[in-house]
């Protein structure tokens, strides 16, 4: 006697293909959820009173939730007075790289009420859509506020800042 299948053939194959496709659909993040989430699990808040401790590829919101920056790397790794060396990156709410914008930062020491000469420091964009920051000289032991503004070619604008506490 010959064994029959209890549900044919092809009901299995569409069967085990629908239930791939729904997995897939249900298990999976799309873009659009994992944008959202780095927005929501970004750093948007330090201050004087809780200085940041530095991280390589730390990301923070903007003050508006405009854009999404990324200090990738600092040379130095901000520990002790120097010239700094900042490459960041700028992102917009749908996470899509942003090198149309003009960056520059203002490093300040809110507690003393001065910043460094010059007042700001322009960022260069490279060619791999990141934004060089150079010779930010933070030549003071204490916190220092480094504001970042992203303006965009519409003249809107919107800053994210850190803050570290460096030694002498």
């Amino acid at each position: 006697m010959r064994y029959q299948p209890v549900v044919p053939v092809w009901r299995m194959t569409a069967l085990t293909g629908l239930m791939t496709v729904s997995a897939l659909f249900l298990g999976c993040e799309t873009a659009d959820d994992v944008c959202g989430d780095r927005f929501a699990n970004a750093s948007s808040f330090s201050s004087i009173e809780t200085p940041d401790e530095y991280i390589s590829g730390v990301e923070r919101t903007t003050d508006d939730g405009t854009y999404l920056v990324t200090l990738v790397r600092s040379t130095p790794t901000p520990k002790f007075t120097d010239d700094y060396t900042w490459i960041v990156t700028v992102e917009d709410s749908s996470c899509a790289v942003v090198n149309d914008v003009h960056v520059k930062a203002e490093p300040t020491m809110p507690q003393h009420g001065h910043g460094t000469t010059p007042e700001f420091t322009e960022a260069t964009l490279d060619t791999a859509d990141q934004y060089t920051l150079v010779d930010m000289d933070l030549f003071m032991p204490g916190v220092w506020q480094i504001e970042i503004e992203v303006e965009a070619e519409d003249g809107t604008s919107d800053k994210v800042s850190w803050f570290f506490d460096l030694l002498g």
